[in-house]
């Protein structure tokens, strides 16, 4: 049965290291990343070995990667916290070329399994290349309480796919909101969120499936730096925050 919102914490996930020989570890948050199963998917990639290489590949579901320490390239951009890298399904990426080291989400609504390795996976792949997109986040936590800043990284899409900033000073309370898409991922970069009577820590996460009313949101004591990502699908929320429309402190 799938849940309308699922929420994890740093201390919720499960950690499994892949390959004995190798200092990569997965940390497990939605789904499992080795296992076929209903629901979204998402995990967080930490990297400990430098130069590590992640070669050129694609997957067959949409997705998003989002740096949040550490440091890589992926193809010609930089992968430097925090950073988003969203593509589109069957759109080859890559290669990541970690620097000393990464930590990485990756989001998915769907669960893939496995990487489809280019240039040998080409006749695998179901449709011509789609969108592949970079962009950082810029904004920190406010000090002002009742301040809440929005920034749009990637526009929102007519499918629904968009990722943005938020920037919450003391105790401020957030917009509400609705999912669109195929769902959203949120992530505490700084400070605390406070969502539905739970306080969610740095590097917690949450799900939100489309058509779905966020519950009501503020940040913590010492404010909010929380990222939003909202994957490609066909439910579409007339949202306040499309462009910035309505709401004080949205920028583009």
């Amino acid at each position: 049965m799938s849940v309308a919102v699922e929420v994890r914490t740093p201390s919720d996930t499960v950690i499994r290291r892949p390959k004995a020989d190798e200092e990569v570890y997965i940390h497990e948050y939605f789904g499992n990343s080795n296992v076929q199963q209903r629901g979204p998917q998402g995990f967080l990639v930490d990297i400990r070995t430098p130069g590590y290489v992640i070669k050129p590949h694609f997957h067959r579901v949409d997705q998003f990667q989002i740096a949040v320490d550490g440091g890589a390239t992926i193809g010609a951009h930089d992968m430097d916290p925090v950073s988003v890298h969203y593509t589109d399904s069957f759109s080859p990426y890559g290669p990541i070329v970690v620097r000393d080291s990464l930590k990485f989400f990756n989001f998915r609504s769907a669960a893939d399994l496995g990487a489809q390795w280019m240039p040998g996976a080409n006749d695998k792949r179901e449709r011509k290349p789609g969108r592949n997109v970079v962009a950082t986040a810029i904004l920190g936590p406010e000090a002002e309480p009742a301040t809440v800043r929005v920034r749009n990284m990637i526009d929102l899409h007519d499918d629904g796919l968009h990722v943005f900033e938020v920037s919450a000073g003391p105790d401020s309370v957030l917009f509400p909101d609705v999912a669109g898409g195929g769902g959203r991922f949120q992530i505490v970069l700084r400070g605390e969120l406070h969502m539905d009577g739970e306080v969610l820590p740095e590097m917690s996460c949450n799900f939100v499936a489309p058509g779905t009313a966020l519950p009501e949101r503020k940040a913590g004591p010492a404010g909010l730096q929380l990222l939003e990502a909202q994957l490609p699908g066909n439910f579409i929320a007339a949202r306040p925050i499309d462009a910035g429309a309505g709401l004080p402190g949205a920028e583009n």
